[in-house]
């Protein structure tokens, strides 16, 4: 029996730099091809999907592109998908994701709440109970076209009520009936998030019937298929990787992980000592890459579609300016130094860098065609960001995750040129 192939770390890199459109050579010509690629993009941070396009997209692409190809062309859908996250994947796509994932979800989350309520002692029967609000809530959703919760509650009044968990606890409270209803009629593939109140980092959604993108509503699929099908479109963007990124990244079990892999017919490698899995006829190295450095936000695919403590870098690389649990690393960049430097909440000078291959001391040449930019930025409460100077907003989302209170950041960057958003960052240094 012949060895596995070894697919090292600098291979991985070439294919991430490639496939999730991350060097300039292979960005993306529109906003739904990202999401499409690869695979989906985590939507927790309503921002992180824009930022996350912007990124990849040739000129990228501006805020108010992205949000007509989301609402107007419908190109793209929000919706409970892996590891019970939000995701923005192609509306075309929805459905595997549908059945790979987010039936299942619906399931567990119907039964989580329908203990809740019946410990609350809303109903004599409460899977009945909820049953009913739902369907009037889908029905009120139906006649107005799209609503807010809040307008909702007008139409249901049961979707006021407030049911407390963890009572005497320090981290319980009451929870909106609404929250409830609302996410089991999305996961059941009933209705969609719309247009959000507010700008596009809003998370206040408006509901919509899911017919408004998907005419004719979400097309059963089985399970097995579906996920047969999402692990093969997985591999073929982020592959290689072992059983225990999938595992992470899908949510699934490890025997479900197993039978997709067998059913995708997926070819077993060697992952610098690992036992690890690839596409069967994608063992061929990728081309050569040039140097090249992105700039991500937080919850980027690219970093999440591993297993945290396996992003793939260089080995020993550092956490850069994040909290314990964040997961915020610079992957795959190279020949170039990057970090950030502040002050905490103690007051007390704060700075972090990652030193990469080739990076130095020395001022790094400017690219030609491009030009500094100069940019302060500061942290306020709860996540809202101000910008104290002209600058890219999207280099303020990055910010996202750090420690709470006041903090302020200056960037000398360089940008091209010809983009007036300056999203592109070729070179971040800390002063």
């Amino acid at each position: 029996m012949a060895a596995a192939r070894r697919i090292g770390v600098a291979e991985r890199r070439a294919r991430l730099a490639t496939r999730h459109h991350l060097a300039p050579h292979a960005r993306a010509a529109a906003p739904a091809d990202v999401a499409r690629d690869l695979v989906g993009l985590h939507g927790t941070d309503p921002a992180s999907v824009f930022l996350a396009i912007q990124a990849r997209t040739i000129g990228h692409a501006s805020a108010q592109a992205i949000e007509r190809v989301m609402y107007e062309e419908r190109a793209l859908m929000r919706m409970l998908a892996m590891r019970r996250t939000m995701f923005a994947v192609a509306t075309e796509f929805a459905p595997v994701v549908q059945a790979a994932c987010t039936d299942e979800i619906a399931q567990r989350q119907r039964r989580r709440y329908v203990q809740f309520l019946t410990r609350s002692g809303v109903a004599g029967d409460a899977a009945a109970w909820l049953t009913d609000v739902e369907e009037s809530t889908a029905r009120a959703i139906a006649v107005r076209g799209e609503a807010t919760a809040a307008e909702l509650t007008a139409d249901e009044p049961r979707l006021r009520q407030q049911i407390m968990l963890a009572e005497g606890k320090s981290y319980g409270g009451p929870q909106g009936v609404s929250t409830w209803v609302l996410l089991l009629l999305a996961a059941d593939g009933k209705i969609v998030r719309g247009r959000p109140r507010g700008s596009w980092t809003s998370s206040q959604y408006r509901w919509l019937p899911v017919e408004e993108w998907l005419p004719g509503g979400m097309p059963p699929m089985p399970a097995t298929a579906a996920r047969a099908e999402l692990l093969r479109r997985w591999l073929a963007v982020s592959g290689p990787a072992t059983a225990d990124d999938l595992k992470w990244w899908s949510g699934w079990t490890a025997g479900q992980v197993k039978a997709a892999a067998a059913q995708a017919g997926a070819t077993e490698i060697d992952l610098d000592g690992s036992p690890g899995m690839v596409l069967a006829g994608d063992e061929d190295p990728p081309p050569a890459v040039e140097p090249w450095a992105a700039l991500l936000p937080a919850l980027d695919p690219t970093v999440g579609q591993h297993r945290p403590e396996r992003v793939v870098g260089r080995p020993g690389h550092r956490r850069v300016g994040a909290a314990p649990r964040r997961r915020h690393r610079i992957p795959a960049a190279r020949r170039r130094g990057l970090g950030r430097g502040g002050r905490g909440r103690s007051g007390s000078r704060t700075a972090a860098r990652l030193d990469l291959p080739g990076a130095s001391d020395a001022p790094l040449p400017y690219p030609a065609g491009a030009r500094p930019v100069a940019l302060t930025l500061r942290r306020a409460q709860r996540g809202r960001l101000r910008r104290s100077s002209p600058g890219p907003y999207g280099l303020a989302q990055i910010q996202n995750g750090w420690p709470a209170g006041s903090l302020s950041t200056r960037f000398p960057l360089v940008a091209d040129a010809c983009s007036p958003c300056c999203r592109r960052f070729l070179t971040t240094r800390v002063r």
